[in-house]
């Protein structure tokens, strides 16, 4: 019986750490619904985490099916606009070519699976970085949950509904006109 239960354990510790860890955890863990009219589409404030002040406004859009995020525009520490879909300055560190912010798609891949926005990737424009992404509406928070993971360990960011009509001059953008642009990696 000793033998069976670290066989057992062996297993467990092999599965996941080839990615298992996801089919695990979702035996166990309660995914939310998403339960938001309009789904994840439209303009989203992202806000520091520590003073409040927003960082950037976000377009969540879909093409095909799939939906990706790109920087509409982009502030200081300050919370003064320094870049806009129209006018972009500031360029990613971390990305090969280092191209402006509002450029690309931070946010990719993501699919809609009748609960959850999941199988995306988003990248970390100072260090190139890619980890896994999935979003969902917390109806509690009235936010949209963006989740970055890597090994099924993560961190949620929660963004609020941006209004079209407060976006600054020069951020608008028609969705439908835009092309996914993912960064190269």
């Amino acid at each position: 019986m000793y033998q069976l239960r670290i066989a057992f354990i062996l297993l467990l510790i092999a599965v996941c750490g080839a990615g298992g860890m996801y089919f695990f955890r979702d035996i166990f863990i309660d995914t939310p619904e998403v339960k938001s009219s309009g789904g994840i589409s439209g303009y989203w404030r992202i806000d520091d985490s520590g003073s409040g002040k927003i960082e950037s406004v976000i377009i969540c859009y879909e093409a095909d099916s799939v939906y990706y995020c790109r920087m509409v525009a982009v502030y200081d520490d300050d919370g003064k606009l320094t870049d806009t879909f129209s006018d972009c300055k500031q360029r990613s560190k971390g990305i090969k070519g280092s191209p402006k912010l509002c450029e690309f798609d931070f946010i990719w891949g993501l699919k809609f699976n009748g609960k959850i926005y999941d199988s995306g990737s988003v990248i970390n424009p100072d260090s190139g970085s890619v980890y896994n992404c999935k979003a969902w509406y917390d109806a509690d928070k009235d936010s949209l949950v963006m989740r970055g993971e890597l090994f099924g360990f993560g961190q949620n960011q929660y963004w609020k509904r941006f209004d079209e009509k407060s976006l600054p001059e020069g951020s608008k953008v028609d969705s439908s006109a835009i092309k996914p642009n993912i960064p190269a990696h």
